[in-house]
């Protein structure tokens, strides 16, 4: 399975709160300003996604973003050469889940600045507020105590992961998966990826049918050549 983990958007339980004439959508739900109403849009989540959609809709709205967890931007180049090219050459996304620099790189969630610091949102209109706590009908009340009367929300707070489509048990027998976030390091859940994962994986593939196919008495065995029809007749 190479088809990623990270489909479904994570909504909290939060979103059941709100009133009804609220309008709610996600970052996946999200394709241009018409899809919020008029009024004041509240997007939730400061990750790359809300960041964007957030600088999207200034043109258009009143967009409050709540913030979350403290996060690094990192600039789209240095000296002259892309950061995940420095990234990779430096081994950091080598890095496993549970090395040192990999929980450092977990808990600060970097992404590439692309004129998406909070000094650059403020200055397009984007009012920035802490997380958001709790509601009250249509207002949106945040860790800071302040109110704010939302019209529409769009909830940019990632993903989950989601097996929904696989109707075997996942620890069946034969059933491998790639591209999962921190599945061996950073660049497993990156296209990047994909081809540091994928030969430990095709040998347990290959292992997994060496044991549990029959062997056939005409198979090449320990690297011989198969014969061809004609070659077999004799």
């Amino acid at each position: 399975m190479g088809t990623g983990a990270l489909k479904p958007p994570a909504v909290p339980q939060l979103s059941r709160a709100f009133a009804g004439e609220v309008a709610q959508l996600t970052a996946g739900d999200y394709r241009n300003p018409m899809a919020a109403g008029p009024g004041t849009v509240l997007v939730v989540g400061d990750g790359a996604s809300g960041r964007d959609i957030a600088v999207d809709l200034a043109r258009t709205h009143h967009v409050v973003l709540a913030t979350g967890k403290p996060r690094r931007l990192f600039p789209e180049r240095i000296l002259g050469q892309r950061t995940w090219t420095w990234m990779d050459r430096l081994r950091l996304l080598s890095a496993s889940a549970g090395s040192p620099v990999g929980r450092i790189m977990q808990a600060t969630d970097p992404f590439p600045n692309r004129g998406r610091s909070f000094r650059v949102l403020r200055a397009a209109g984007i009012d920035i507020r802490p997380r958001l706590h709790g509601t009250d009908g249509r207002i949106a009340i945040f860790g800071d105590g302040s109110l704010v009367d939302v019209s529409t929300f769009i909830w940019a707070t990632a993903y989950r992961n989601h097996d929904g489509g696989i109707e075997i048990d996942l620890g069946s027998p034969g059933l491998f998966f790639l591209f999962r976030p921190w599945q061996r390091n950073r660049a497993s859940g990156l296209i990047l990826g994909a081809s540091r994962d994928s030969p430990p994986v095709v040998d347990a593939v290959l292992d997994h049918l060496r044991q549990s196919l029959p062997h056939r008495p005409d198979a090449p065995m320990n690297g011989e050549r198969a014969c061809s029809s004609s070659d077999c007749r004799n």
